[in-house]
């Protein structure tokens, strides 16, 4: 019997734990046992009924900084103490661990079941394809070691070894002054979506001043070479299943094809094909696969607006 845990973080509310709620009658098999945690903070703590079969966990909140524009919070502890909260706890008890975002919830069990049974046998972690930095070279900037922060699973040990599990000063994330490059504007020095993984941090574990060196460099180069390097990277450590066939849906961010066309970001996220090359190792044709619409929608979109770039 393979046991799988499927903890949600964020805001507890009744909408988030209604997401939670939606995978209490998750069928995976008669192989697989599931248990379901919410991992909530207790100033967040509310007098709801705690429903069965999923488990609230109130751990001391890291709190956060927001940004200089006041638009986001930073949130990046947030994510690194939770993930650490179940590793610590649950590596010894579960074979396989899928941590998702508080507001996605499965709509499609089929769809579910079809992306965990191809991604629970593979020696890979398991992410989705949003918001996933496309290692094609015609994208508008390449984000290094950008991969998807708003769901993942792997067995522990995979876990331990891919997420960095090291709280940080989010100040040291902050841009004073606002960063242009390439007409995007960065009022970060790192996204979570890069920070979160281990590999953003590899090269200097040893030197915390060097350390903090990377948030200066968090693009790099469009170039061929590079394009195959990340394409290759995701291939060899990466399961990715495209959110539109995930069976899952999220309240606040993309849910179809018009959406999809619809907001500028999706021009940095790898599509259902470019997500099949690359699971199947077709990675050279991926880095030279041309997202015509996505591209096209993009660019009237800035036009139309008058916006230029990206925010991050």
């Amino acid at each position: 019997m393979n046991k799988i845990l499927i903890a949600f973080q964020g805001i507890l509310s009744r909408e988030n734990l209604n997401s939670a709620l939606s995978f209490n009658n998750l069928f995976l098999g008669n192989n697989y046992k599931i248990n379901i945690i919410f991992i909530a903070w207790k100033d967040n703590k509310k007098k709801l009924i705690e429903p069965n079969g999923i488990n609230l966990v109130y751990l001391d909140d890291p709190l956060s900084i927001q940004t200089i524009d006041k638009k986001y919070y930073i949130n990046l502890n947030r994510q690194i103490k939770s993930s650490k909260y179940i590793i610590d706890n649950f590596q010894k008890e579960y074979d396989y661990i899928i941590k998702i975002r508080s507001d996605i919830k499965l709509i499609n069990p089929s769809k579910f079941r079809r992306e965990f049974l191809y991604a629970f046998k593979k020696p890979k972690m398991w992410i989705l394809n949003i918001p996933t930095s496309s290692p094609r070279i015609l994208t508008p900037i390449s984000l290094k070691n950008h991969f998807s922060d708003w769901f993942y699973g792997g067995t522990p040990q995979r876990i331990k070894e891919f997420l960095h599990l090291s709280e940080i000063d989010e100040s040291i994330l902050i841009e004073n002054t606002p960063y242009h490059h390439r007409d995007n504007i960065f009022w970060r020095k790192a996204q979570n979506e890069q920070l979160i993984w281990e590999k953003a941090w590899a090269y200097n574990k040893n030197s915390f001043k060097k350390k903090y060196k990377l948030f200066g460099n968090q693009w790099q180069k469009r170039s061929i070479s590079n394009s195959y390097r990340s394409a290759n990277y995701l291939h060899e450590n990466f399961y990715i299943s495209p959110f539109i066939k995930s069976g899952l849906s999220s309240s606040k961010h993309i849910q179809g094809i018009i959406s999809w066309y619809k907001n500028n970001y999706s021009i940095l996220n790898l599509n259902f094909i470019e997500t099949f090359l690359i699971n199947k190792g077709f990675t050279i044709i991926s880095i030279f696969y041309p997202p015509i619409l996505r591209y096209i929608s993009y660019k009237l979109s800035n036009l139309l607006k008058g916006k230029k770039g990206l925010r991050f």
